[in-house]
């Protein structure tokens, strides 16, 4: 991880694209163009935080008890879960969700395009420490491009001589302004496994509502999915990631969790897309996978 971020001081930023580092020396880019503000970690190439100057209004949620300790994943903004979702399938002791949202990644460029978006670009490559979780070979890729919306254009190459399975999820956090009067529009009869009922598999009638704790894999949904919270919609745009995930933890999980104040639930939905369960994928060897996320305010 120190190899990761002693290379960003030799790369040459655009104006309006810094480095800076949270108080525990964790490597942050800060944008701040004329179309929007963003935070994005190093570590998971994550973003933390974006606001168009549209919206002047956070489009992200992170926990106030975020622990910001390097190699612990961070509440809040989209960690990337991967190369696996949930518990490893065959290990459980292997860090849940993946290990991507939990290794630095190598800053591999970042511009001020002609339209006034900011494109920064994130790879992470496999290494001593990620075969000590996963012995594959791989090339992974995040291409963020920050405008009036935000794109996440994830890729993975197999570089390795062996097939592997994959599945992963982009876990969006919102701010929702009353959980209670908040809803997802889109998933009206889909098929979804409900993980807090023994994976049963239900169909979903209707918007989806919160209601209490909520932890629900939406299968063959549609491109776009839209989070109505009072007078604010978001777009949730998805391209090739044919499943979606809506998450609360409802007060007594949270009440359990460290990082995440006790109330802060009733503040917050996740909203996910990616590749889980059923469309997981197997990648052959040379083999890339690609998708894409944009999320936007209307």
């Amino acid at each position: 991880m120190k190899n990761a971020s002693a290379g960003l001081y030799f790369l040459r930023l655009p104006d309006g694209v810094r480095i800076e580092h949270l108080p525990r020396g964790q490597a942050v880019v800060e944008v701040e163009t004329r179309l929007c503000r963003a935070t994005l970690s190093v570590q998971g190439a994550q973003v933390l935080k974006f606001e168009s100057r549209a919206s002047n209004t956070p489009m992200l949620w992170v926990s106030r008890d975020a622990l910001f300790e390097p190699g612990r994943a961070i509440r809040g903004g989209i960690p990337l879960c991967w190369p696996w979702f949930n518990a490893h399938p065959d290990n459980p002791g292997l860090p849940s969700h993946g290990f991507a949202r939990n290794l630095d990644w190598r800053l591999e460029s970042a511009d001020i395009l002609p339209s006034g978006e900011a494109r920064v670009v994130f790879c992470l490559e496999d290494s001593e420490q990620s075969r000590q979780w996963w012995p594959h070979a791989f090339k992974a890729t995040l291409v963020l491009t920050l405008g009036l919306q935000l794109q996440l254009a994830f890729s993975v190459s197999n570089t390795g001589d062996d097939a592997f399975d994959m599945s992963y999820a982009l876990h969006s956090y919102f701010p929702v302004s009353d959980l209670n009067n908040v809803r997802v529009e889109g998933l009206d009869g889909r098929c979804f496994i409900d993980q807090l009922q023994g994976n049963a598999r239900r169909m979903q009638s209707g918007p989806v509502q919160i209601a209490g704790e909520t932890d629900a894999i939406y299968l063959d949904v549609p491109d776009t999915l839209i989070l109505v919270d009072g007078n604010r919609m978001r777009r949730v745009t998805a391209d090739n990631m044919p499943c979606a995930v809506v998450w609360n933890p409802g007060p007594h999980k949270a009440a359990r969790m460290a990082d995440l104040g006790d109330d802060e639930y009733a503040g917050m939905l996740c909203v996910e897309r990616g590749r889980l369960a059923d469309a997981a994928i197997r990648l052959d060897a040379g083999a890339s996978h690609r998708s894409l996320l944009t999320l936007a305010d209307f």
